[in-house]
């Protein structure tokens, strides 16, 4: 913390006062000094082309977007939970453009991507212009525009072949300009959460791009400012980001890969890909939940220990464990989640639910019976 005093503006390390950055922006970058990136710009358009074309990844985020708009939700094939993309705000963005204006994403994505392109360059040139204490602000203007326009790697993904990559490095860009040049502006702050937040949503990476991002501005604000700004700043990612993970776990099962839906109902019960568990999901449940019972039919009675052979079930009942949060903190995605284990034996079917345990009443049961297949499948 530094106290305010009379030579603190003076400091080469204390960040100089808003008129003073204007009036280096002012002196510094002028819309004609611009037209000396023009010849990196024609550079750029002339290497585009060779990747203007539709890679094969694309046409994943297309179709999910595709049964989104028929009605079909979030999926490959219809009737099949599997998260197959890795760029859920993509696949919404392709659908909103599909559904609102009748662009196809195929004809879309590309053209989505060159203006995210522009928006990265745009940041960039704002970033030179404005940040305080750079010498030399126009011929470094002119080779940050000329080192990234050059670059083949850049060009290739100009257009992103369909894919999400562009959007990505624009929001990240955005974040990074902002905080860097308007760490104590609140309003600033909401924007680069925001823009962090639409990264996290893009790409699996986004929260870890975000984490170097918040530590680097709490360090900032531990060192040089005295307004405390942390919240403004992870508040606004905060929310968005979490409800995602929650929807995420509780639609996908993100934990166990290809586990398969067996019922819906006040828990939604998935059969794990070894068919040795069984997965209870329930968003916003109580801990003080009544008894959960759970009656595993086998094909063969013998298979049953003596004492339940009568009753042509084993019976598994259990009660809710605290809450599980999937980000590792308790509560914050009220999420209740149980595990159950299946016995080795070949099962018929599994009748499930819920009673009171005074009184006994049931206060629901679902029953799911396993097919030829299923049955097979889950012998050891």
């Amino acid at each position: 913390m530094v106290e305010q005093g009379p030579n603190n503006r003076d400091r080469p390390d204390f960040p100089p006062p808003p008129h003073r950055v204007a009036r280096a922006a002012r002196d510094g970058i002028r819309p004609i000094h611009l037209l000396l990136c023009l010849p990196w710009l024609v550079l750029l358009g002339w290497m585009t082309p060779g990747a203007w074309s539709l890679c094969k990844d694309a046409f994943i985020s297309f179709r999910y977007a595709r049964n989104l708009l028929e009605g079909h939700g979030l999926v490959f094939n219809p009737g099949e939970y599997i998260e197959g993309y890795s760029n859920f705000l993509w696949v919404l963005e392709l659908a909103a453009l599909w559904g609102v204006f009748g662009w196809r994403p195929e004809h879309t994505a590309m053209w989505l991507s060159v203006a995210c392109t522009g928006g990265t360059l745009a940041a960039m040139l704002w970033w030179v212009a404005r940040l305080p204490g750079l010498p030399q602000r126009r011929l470094v203007a002119w080779m940050a525009v000329g080192l990234v326009c050059s670059s083949a790697t850049f060009a290739v993904w100009t257009t992103a072949r369909g894919l999400e990559t562009r959007q990505f490095t624009m929001c990240i860009v955005l974040a990074v300009v902002g905080l860097t040049l308007y760490p104590e502006r609140r309003r600033a702050l909401l924007g680069v959460s925001l823009s962090l937040a639409a990264a996290a949503l893009t790409r699996p990476e986004g929260p870890l791009f975000a984490a170097c991002c918040f530590g680097w501005e709490e360090a900032l604000r531990r060192g040089l400012y005295a307004v405390q700004v942390g919240p403004a700043l992870w508040m606004p990612f905060d929310a968005p980001s979490r409800e995602w993970v929650a929807a995420r776990f509780v639609r996908f099962e993100e934990t166990l890969e290809n586990a398969r839906l067996l019922m819906r109902g006040p828990f939604s019960v998935y059969l794990g890909p070894e068919g040795n568990l069984l997965l209870y999901v329930k968003d916003g449940c109580d801990p003080s939940e009544p008894t959960v019972f759970l009656h595993v039919v086998p094909v063969k009675l013998a298979d049953l220990v003596v004492d339940r052979q009568q009753y042509g079930f084993e019976n598994r009942d259990f009660t809710i464990p605290p809450l599980y949060s999937p980000m590792g903190r308790p509560r914050l995605t009220q999420l209740c989640v149980m595990r159950r284990g299946l016995p080795d034996y070949p099962i018929a079917a599994i009748r499930t639910g819920q009673y009171m345990a005074e009184s006994g009443e049931r206060l629901w049961e679902r029953e799911f019976r396993f097919g030829e297949a299923a049955t097979q499948r889950i012998q050891k």
